[in-house]
């Protein structure tokens, strides 16, 4: 198990994944929230459950980023200025899983959101250490508690169509479709009474 949290969604039909990045010690109350949420949409993945004891964290890391889409990562009110045992910004530290899930997701060109909770802020870039800069550059989505259930709805509307482009074409398709059978039942309607006229 990893010290901060990663869950990993995968959509139920082909698509790409959805991984979530988290501290314990910031959000996973809220992510907990947001899993319930998300359960009932994607398959989730849990470090606890689907990373077995004497995996090398790190290359799992990477290697389930290789096989996703987005990275949310859920920046709670001490995200930024959670620190090690020494005093040091754990996001400076090569080491920190937070810091090479952000990293290796920019690195590969995924989509990466930062999710807002519990009254955060995003971090500006001078905030930020070496390497992560960039971070600051994406817009973000909060998750506020007056508007929890409508911010969660957004997001979910954010993600589906990153991870399953067929999505919205398939949704046109089908009110297409149930625009041809609303006409075709409309038209022999019409046909059925003119007959009866007759």
């Amino acid at each position: 198990a990893t010290p901060h949290g990663v869950m990993n969604v995968d959509r139920l039909s082909k698509g790409g994944r959805v991984f979530v990045s988290y501290r314990r010690s910031d959000s996973s109350g809220y992510v907990g929230r947001v899993r319930k949420e998300l359960a009932k949409k994607f398959n989730l993945f849990r470090d606890l459950e689907d990373i077995a004891p004497g995996d090398d964290v790190s290359a799992a890391i990477r290697n389930t980023l290789s096989t996703s889409s987005v990275l949310l990562v859920i920046v709670g009110p001490e995200w930024l200025r959670a620190r090690d045992e020494d005093g040091q910004m754990r996001l400076s530290n090569p080491q920190d899983y937070v810091r090479l899930e952000v990293l290796t997701a920019m690195e590969r060109g995924l989509r990466v959101i930062p999710v807002l909770v519990g009254g955060s802020r995003m971090p500006s870039s001078r905030e930020l250490p070496d390497g992560l800069h960039g971070f600051a550059n994406f817009n973000a989505l909060e998750l506020s508690d007056m508007r929890w259930e409508y911010d969660l709805k957004k997001l979910v509307a954010v993600v589906r169509p990153i991870v399953d482009p067929w999505f919205r074409f398939r949704q046109v398709c089908l009110a297409l479709v149930a625009i041809a059978v609303l006409t075709g039942g409309t038209v022999a309607i019409s046909h059925i009474t003119e007959g009866r006229r007759i």
